[in-house]
């Protein structure tokens, strides 16, 4: 009989310490956040200066290099970094990380130029600095090119500069003529599309 009322007490021990301890578990539970959604987790963005520069990517994965101008009404507000073009991307359109980026930016509305796609945000050093007129993808590809080849022709001419191997002068000199015709080429491309484009 000793033995059961040890038991017994021994029993009644363990789970008056079991409630107690689950009373503490609950109460270290109830002190966690909630598990709402991510997007209720993460303050507000404290944004007081647009352009904001990211890599923003769409539901099918294509990356577009940029800075955000403004959010509003559901859009993001994007100029592209390689030419200035300006686009209105709807959050939705974008990947799951890139709208739950969106869902935490401050609303701002653009420059009404910059909502009828009449004017580029120029920027310098990630700041709002002034505007310039959109160049179109057409022009500023031929543009990017003929600076690439500008950049291997000074290259050509260090190396040209740096040796007295004249068969490696006239191989240099060569290529410089090449890239010189190609550069050629490109400008009356373009040339030839800024008459299309204001006929």
């Amino acid at each position: 009989m000793a033995s059961e009322r040890f038991s017994f007490s021994h029993t009644l021990l363990v789970l008056a310490f079991l409630g107690s301890f689950v009373a503490c578990e609950k109460a270290a539970l109830d002190d966690l956040p909630s598990l709402g959604s991510k997007a209720d987790k993460e303050p507000k963005i404290e944004i007081t200066d647009y352009p904001l520069a990211r890599q923003l990517t769409d539901s099918q994965g294509r990356p577009l290099d940029g800075h955000i101008i403004a959010k509003a009404e559901g859009s993001l507000y994007v100029l592209r970094s390689s030419d200035a073009m300006n686009f209105q991307i709807p959050v939705e359109s974008l990947s799951k990380a890139d709208q739950e980026f969106a869902e935490r930016l401050p609303d701002l509305m653009p420059p009404p130029a910059f909502q009828h796609g009449e004017v580029g945000v120029t920027l310098e050093r990630g700041k709002k600095v002034g505007t310039k007129k959109a160049v179109p993808a057409y022009i500023a590809s031929r543009q990017k090119e003929i600076d690439r080849l500008e950049e291997k022709i000074d290259r050509l001419d260090t190396e040209i500069r740096g040796t007295s191997n004249q068969m490696l002068i006239r191989s240099r000199e060569t290529q410089i003529r090449s890239i010189l015709n190609e550069i050629t080429e490109l400008k009356a491309a373009i040339e030839r599309y800024e008459l299309e484009q204001n006929s």
